[in-house]
């Protein structure tokens, strides 16, 4: 299931007995490419499964990113942080269709690479409300390596 951006609001709704999980949950699945040539642009894709108990409906789960850090002395873009959705103000990038339990959402977005070579960690994680700190699953750490 591709995903693009998008900005509609709503909310999760359990239609999925307990089992234990949590509504809702994640779990990491991939992201590529994670090698990058500094400067192009590039198309990264995350992957995200429905580890709980309820189905995300479209709209309510946005993909978060945090730095985590970078070189010495490197500072991200205003640009970069907004591709990689790594500023508050971001509108993120939002499932545009319900995902079932134990279905994989996928995130797919363009980035200009950083412009210098070296390696860049981003954290990854799902939010249910943007703008709030409604969290769930755990972070995964990424390392991007610039050449």
């Amino acid at each position: 299931m591709l995903l693009a951006p998008f900005l509609f609001f709503g909310s999760l709704e359990s239609n999925e007995p307990s089992n234990g999980a949590k509504c809702p949950d994640a779990t990491f699945v991939s992201i590529s490419p994670t090698n990058l040539t500094a400067g192009n642009a590039t198309r990264i894709t995350v992957k995200f499964k429905n580890s709980g108990n309820c189905v995300w409906k479209k709209g309510t789960v946005k993909l978060y990113a945090n730095s985590k850090g970078s070189p010495s002395g490197v500072e991200f873009t205003e640009s970069i942080k907004r591709k990689f959705g790594l500023v508050d103000s971001f509108p993120g990038y939002l499932i545009t269709q319900d995902i079932a339990v134990n279905a994989t959402a996928t995130f797919s977005f363009i980035v200009d690479a950083f412009p210098s070579p070296g390696k860049y960690s981003i954290k990854y994680r799902l939010v249910q409300k943007p703008g709030v700190t409604d969290f769930f699953g755990a972070y995964k750490d990424v390392e991007f390596t610039v050449k």
